[in-house]
């Protein structure tokens, strides 16, 4: 945790360009005596670009990623494929034009070879080297008991790799096969003076002498945090039961609520994405139509009153991939849920299903991201039983989110507190560059039929 994870992340991509530069350079200039035209270096520049767009599509810099399927250094080889794809159509695409640097087979060859090897030892190198019983990560947390069971499931949902000692302000009930290291507060000094990887404060009315003493301990080059700052780094989430009204006035961020041109950007920016979607989805809308109609029959469109910003209730329109009057039978969606036809199965997974929704984003009724909007019926109980669930409703909300692309669905309480968390995240610390990286995992998320 001395250099964050986003550091490694951002290493490997360039490291990966480094290699697919080499890969093509050093054989062409070997064959060909002579090094690339500006036109053709221009051209190795966008594919290599493109490749790492599509590596990062297809989420090869996630190595902790723990919803997938395959081991990490298996998935990374469809880098290999990748490369050799797009290899092929720059191949195709620009043989009419005078470049020489994709017209070899000699060079294709070669360079799938040299690829191939740095590519492997490169991610060898960064996995092992990112395994968390090499990098040795040791938390100390200072809390009382409700902290350090949160905080413990959050470690645990994430593998439980990282070795937490807790330093407890309140009495600890020991449970069955609890794994956690529990540490006296009496012994404080003492504690401090081990070998930790950070700190984290999630205890707010800590006594003048030991806040002094942990100026004094990250002084010296230590890494201390508050417990939100913690969440955010490393989870991208706020942590829901440790914050309270006074914190909302109190932390920066919430450009989004404050700065309307951010807004009208964001807004800019999502109709021409909107646009371009309905431009290229179009011819395929028919047939999609025929799916639903020989599914179930009429009606084609599901249409849903959900609750917008500001508490503004809208008709949400979807393709109906349930049976008729389903919510005459079960009024909430479940995980597997029987009254979902194959089609309909099919339309939720690829997200399909959600198109019709383009048209409450040109009419400003949603946003192609944000935080999901909800059925009005469901969001009086949320409010309800969800602390600060109203927040969310003070952006517009979205076809696609932070929570939905960093969280499994789910239609619980829990699922819903884990959601807001995430949806907090985003409200804080929105950027457009927070947009991008969304629509990169939606996209990735269809590619991988990871819907609901």
């Amino acid at each position: 945790m001395k250099y964050h994870f986003k550091q490694y992340k951002l290493l490997l991509m360039l490291l990966d360009a480094i290699v697919l530069y080499f890969s093509i350079v050093l054989p062409y200039s070997i064959k060909y005596q002579k090094f690339l035209t500006d036109f053709e270096f221009i051209i190795l520049m966008f594919y290599i670009f493109t490749c790492i767009v599509f590596f990062v599509i297809f989420d090869l810099y996630n190595p902790w990623s723990h919803f997938s399927k395959l081991p990490i250094h298996y998935k990374s080889f469809i880098a290999i494929p990748i490369m050799i794809v797009f290899y092929l159509l720059f191949s195709f695409f620009l043989n009419p034009y005078e470049n020489i640097i994709f017209e070899s087979r000699v060079v294709f060859f070669i360079s799938i070879i040299f690829f191939t090897t740095f590519f492997t030892l490169s991610r060898y190198f960064f996995y092992i080297r990112l395994q968390p019983e090499n990098l040795n990560i040791r938390l100390l947390v200072i809390c009382d008991q409700n902290v350090k069971e949160n905080f413990q499931k959050e470690i645990e949902y994430r593998g439980g790799k990282w070795k937490v000692f807790y330093l407890l302000y309140d009495s600890y009930d020991s449970k069955e096969n609890d794994q956690s290291y529990i540490l006296q507060e009496k012994e404080f000094d003492r504690i401090l003076e081990e070998k930790w990887t950070a700190v984290i404060i999630a205890k707010k009315d800590l006594d003048s002498k030991k806040i002094q003493k942990l100026l004094e301990y990250k002084q010296k080059g230590n890494l201390v945090y508050d417990l939100i700052h913690f969440y955010e780094y490393y989870f991208f989430k706020i942590p829901l039961y440790y914050i309270d009204d006074y914190w909302f006035f109190s932390t920066k961020g919430f450009v989004i609520l404050e700065n309307q041109s951010i807004v009208r950007m964001k807004r800019i920016f999502e109709l021409l994405i909107v646009f371009i979607l309905i431009l290229f989805l179009l011819p395929f809308l028919p047939f999609l139509l025929i799916l639903v109609f020989f599914s179930d029959g009429f009606p084609l469109i599901y249409k849903q009153e959900r609750l917008g910003r500001y508490n503004k209730i809208f008709t949400a329109y979807k393709f109906r991939t349930m049976i008729k009057d389903a919510e005459k039978i079960y009024p909430y969606t479940r995980e597997k849920d029987p009254r979902v036809t194959p089609i309909g199965n099919f339309l939720r997974k690829t997200r399909l299903d959600e198109l019709p929704q383009l048209l409450n984003v040109i009419k400003g009724e949603l946003s192609l991201i944000g935080p999901r909007s909800e059925w009005i019926k469901l969001v009086e109980i949320y409010k309800e039983k969800v602390p600060f669930y109203y927040y969310r409703h003070l952006v517009t909300p979205g076809i696609t989110g932070w929570a939905q692309v960093m969280y499994p669905y789910g239609s619980s309480i829990e699922d819903t507190i884990q959601k807001l968390e995430y949806d907090l995240y985003y409200i804080k610390n929105y950027s457009l560059l927070l947009d991008f990286s969304i629509l990169i995992k939606t996209i990735r998320s269809i590619l991988f039929v990871r819907g609901r």
